[in-house]
């Protein structure tokens, strides 16, 4: 199953063309999905939408913009990582292992790098740059890049990477959670502007 999923609140999704593009729906398809959205367009919910236009409605949950994450990485053993669905199985187990460790998220490592979080985009700061991973293996992240618009337009440095031996100051970014802090700068300015450039459904 290809899927993607996001938090929409009141009727919006920060950056829902990167969805229809990760699954690939031409235009009908697209407003197939939006008239389901519209379904469920007040207050806050999760929906996942499949590769076949399907949305399946589901409750808003908690979550906090500041977390711990396990130091720990779990190795990547996913058998597609570069597609949002099949792997979820095996995601949530290794989330739930960093869980019952104490922690919200945990990483994945490959080739003795850490390359992503369990359901995260990374982007590490250090010495005034902001690093994002393109190993290959990473799942191409629909919040990743307005979030580096936004870095780049406050002046930051911002720059590719393979991964990370043992990164410290994190920003985890997801389309749920929008950008959470793992020791990084303070998440509010880019969530607020990542919800004041979202898509109406």
């Amino acid at each position: 199953m290809i899927c993607t999923s996001f938090r929409m609140v009141d009727g919006k999704v920060r950056n829902l063309g990167a969805h229809f593009e990760r699954l690939g729906l031409d235009l009908e398809q697209q407003q197939m999905v939006r008239t389901q959205l519209r379904e469920a367009a007040t207050g806050a919910s999760n929906p996942l939408v499949r590769a076949d236009g399907q949305v399946q409605h589901r409750p808003d949950r908690p979550f906090s913009a500041l977390i711990g994450v396990d130091p720990i990485p779990h190795l990547d053993l996913r058998t597609q990582p570069t597609r949002k669905g099949p792997d979820l199985v095996w995601l949530t187990t290794r989330l739930r292992q960093s869980e019952r460790r104490g922690f919200a998220e945990g990483l994945l490592s490959q080739d003795g790098l850490v390359v992503e979080g369990i359901f995260s985009a990374l982007i590490c700061f250090d010495s005034g740059v902001a690093e994002f991973c393109t190993h290959p293996r990473t799942l191409n992240s629909t919040t990743l890049p307005p979030v580096l618009e936004f870095l780049r337009s406050s002046g930051l440095v911002v720059r590719p990477c393979s991964g990370w031996r043992s990164p410290k100051r994190l920003w985890l970014l997801n389309a749920f959670s929008g950008v959470r802090s793992a020791g990084g700068p303070d998440p509010t300015s880019v969530n607020r502007w990542l919800w004041d450039h979202a898509d109406v459904v």
